[in-house]
């Protein structure tokens, strides 16, 4: 599987990222958007944006100023007349036809970087909290931390626990674990889900069932002013016994995924996939799974090429050619979509 930084690098990016992000309440009529397309907000400073972020200004442009913009559009010009961009995010902010003035939006900051903006009423899960709620649990039950990640989009953990191994077939031996996956910048809520290791080649698989996953939302506007009105009359000995039971709601999780029961579960399903072969032509099912799930035309040659290469003419064959190209993408969150895809 691919590799990126290791459990100790991990957690001390996330300490050093949470010592300098910023999330700025910025009220739009205070927002403006420079002609090089970097952002100032009164009383914070200038900072460059990222690409996720302006697409959610763009967002919140069309939601609230009926504008139209299209994502190749708006990069389009962020990146050839940022000038125009400008004008055009500007006009929208502080008048009278365009945002209302009272209405404020989150400015998220790492590194003099704007990486998202959302609705003052968003609730975010953010990373350092989670790992103090995960991390001592996997260190003390002895888990091998199969690979880590953290950048401006997600965190991932995969891990796998030594005493949940058997065979899918003989000789072809997996290792149970779990998958934690966070983002701090809305792509997706925090999810807590099976994950497998195949031991004789490294391949990564994130289980393709249902079963023992977990999700976690972050909260949005549609009902973040409810729990504005009711968190506002808690105590402070309410909230931290909120956050102690969500912590005891995530070790729970994880401890029923790394149970031998739930693994015995997993590896039945693994090994009926093994004994189903592939019933129509090899070819067209590559095509298959890459129209299914929007793969690249390379990616769709070196499924073909692994399947050939293992000759597992097999559901649980073609899963693996899947997770194997994983190990070869250069992007690490990509890798890890591939890894999802091979579990399906």
């Amino acid at each position: 599987m691919k590799q990126s930084m290791n459990i100790q690098e991990l957690l001390s990016e996330i300490v050093r990222q949470n010592s300098v992000k910023n999330d700025f309440l910025v009220p739009l009529n205070h927002f403006h958007m420079n002609q090089d397309a970097s952002v100032s907000l009164n009383g914070a400073g200038t900072f460059t944006i990222n690409d996720h972020a302006l697409l959610s200004i763009m967002s919140d442009m069309n939601t609230h100023a009926k504008t139209s913009m299209t994502t190749n559009g708006i990069r389009k010009l962020y990146a050839e007349r940022p000038d125009i961009l400008a004008e055009i995010v500007n006009q929208y902010h502080g008048v009278p036809d365009g945002f209302p003035n009272a209405r404020k939006r989150i400015f998220r900051e790492l590194d003099k970087v704007i990486r998202y903006t959302a609705s003052d009423k968003y609730k975010f899960i953010d990373h350092a909290p989670l790992v103090q709620a995960f991390a001592p649990m996997l260190f003390e039950k002895n888990v091998t931390f199969q690979s880590c990640n953290i950048s401006a989009d997600y965190m991932h953990v995969k891990v796998s626990l030594p005493i949940l191994r058997g065979e899918v077939k003989k000789g072809d031996v997996v290792e149970g674990g779990l998958l934690l996956r966070n983002s701090e910048v809305g792509l997706s809520s925090f999810e807590v889900a099976p994950f497998l290791v195949r031991l004789v080649c490294t391949n990564g698989m994130k289980s393709a069932t249902d079963i023992g996953r977990h999700v976690f939302k972050h909260i949005g506007a549609a009902s973040g002013r409810e729990m504005d009105s009711v968190h506002q009359f808690l105590t402070e000995d309410t909230i931290i016994k909120n956050q102690e039971a969500f912590a005891s709601t995530i070790r729970d999780i994880m401890n029923h995924i790394l149970s031998e029961e739930f693994f015995q579960k997993e590896l039945s399903i693994l090994q009926e996939a093994a004994a189903v072969p592939i019933q129509n032509k090899v070819q067209d099912v590559i095509k298959n799974v890459t129209e299914r799930f929007n793969l690249s035309s390379l990616e769709d040659e070196m499924i073909l090429d692994r399947l050939y290469r293992g000759s597992d003419f097999t559901k649980w064959g073609l899963a693996n050619a899947v997770t194997n190209v994983a190990n070869t993408s250069h992007d690490y969150n990509r890798a890890s979509e591939l890894e999802a895809i091979g579990g399906k």
